[in-house]
């Protein structure tokens, strides 16, 4: 879920042996800019919310529990989006190459 966006996954389902039918992609929901856009937006958040920690810890000031842990949850979630970033690029370099083999799309 990217800032309250269920993002929808087409899966193809085979009911048998035989060739499995191609994903639809889903016309509903956020568009692939918007998810772009937020992937980018919650990026920058995550770089944000480590540079204030580190901030924080070089001016001498120590972080409350309750700092440490909203900055472990943050970290985490950043490291999700970015995680989520990588396979998207990955995908999208997959079905380009996909796109260009000659016969392949």
């Amino acid at each position: 879920m990217i800032e309250g966006h269920k993002v929808p996954l087409a899966v193809p389902i085979s009911a048998g042996p035989g060739p499995v039918p191609k994903a639809v992609p889903k016309t509903e929901g956020p568009s692939f800019g918007q998810v772009l856009k937020a992937i980018g937006d919650e990026t920058r958040r995550g770089e944000a919310l480590v540079e204030r920690a580190v901030h924080a810890g070089g001016g001498g000031r120590e972080l409350a529990p309750a700092e440490l842990i909203a900055l472990q949850a943050g970290v985490y979630r950043w490291v999700e989006v970015v995680d989520l970033a990588s396979k998207l690029v990955d995908r999208a370099a997959q079905a380009a190459k996909t796109v260009t083999q000659p016969g392949g799309g």
